[in-house]
């Protein structure tokens, strides 16, 4: 790791499945997820989500990229001090809702959403947002991170420029060496004020192959680093071991 590593960009993906929401900065608070990320997903079908005892539920319960890559023509921002989520459409529509009538939304969706619908698709919120549970892919609290020269191996091996945003990563790094993040495994890092434990690996599904501009599926990345690496891995997952503020530009130390 270098001692100019930085933060390049932060996001949050506030509705599973749906395009995000790029930050400039945010506070990350101990043993919990990336504030407001996975905060709602679109039901699809009967669940078995229970919001009065939230659980880690599959993400087949739930729309998702792996299944449904037109969700991807969808895109949701959050606003802390409204409460009110705003949906942007690739075709230039624009609503906000509030997320406890989220009628316009749920049509929407309907009309968008092409393949693998079992049912009606209803907005479920994680809770009450103060329990720090989320829709992500995994049970446990962890923030996603991705790495910069990682991505830039494999565009080599794609042969074509990849938007990191197809990896739905909450954080992004530049300055370290490619798949340096996977070295870090059992190590800290410092990032702005914040101190997270690099977990485990992330292994990649499909999802990926999508394009954020066009929600169309068209490439085929896990199996080009199935074929790189042997191995279908790309980013970290890290859990907050110290919470405080990070922002873009931040420097990253290993600790």
């Amino acid at each position: 790791m270098t001692d100019t590593s930085t933060i390049k960009h932060l996001w949050r993906w506030p509705v599973k499945g749906l395009g995000g929401q790029s930050l400039d900065s945010v506070n990350v608070e101990v043993g919990q997820l990336f504030p407001f990320d996975r905060a709602f997903a679109l039901e699809n079908g009967p669940s078995k989500f229970d919001p009065a005892d939230p659980k880690h539920v599959a993400k087949l319960q739930f729309v998702c990229m792996v299944h449904q890559p037109s969700t991807g023509r969808l895109s949701a921002t959050y606003d802390e001090t409204s409460g009110q989520l705003t949906i942007s459409t690739l075709d230039g529509r624009s609503m906000t809702i509030d997320p406890g009538e989220p009628s316009d939304l749920e049509v929407l969706a309907e009309e968008l959403v092409e393949q693998w619908v079992r049912g009606p698709l209803r907005l479920r919120k994680a809770d009450d947002l103060s329990l720090g549970h989320g829709f992500t892919d995994v049970p446990d609290r962890w923030v996603s991170i991705q790495n910069q020269a990682s991505i830039a191996q494999l565009e080599q091996v794609a042969g074509a420029s990849l938007d990191p945003r197809r990896l739905r990563a909450n954080i992004l790094i530049d300055g370290w060496d490619a798949f340096e993040e996977e070295e870090l495994v059992g190590k800290r890092v410092q990032l702005g004020s914040a101190e997270l434990d690099i977990v485990v690996p992330i292994n990649r599904c499909r999802a990926i192959d999508v394009n954020p501009d066009t929600a169309a599926r068209d490439q085929e990345l896990v199996r080009a680093l199935q074929g790189m690496r042997g191995k279908p891995s790309l980013g970290v997952y890290a859990r907050v071991e110290k919470g405080g503020a990070i922002a873009t530009g931040d420097r990253v130390q290993r600790l």
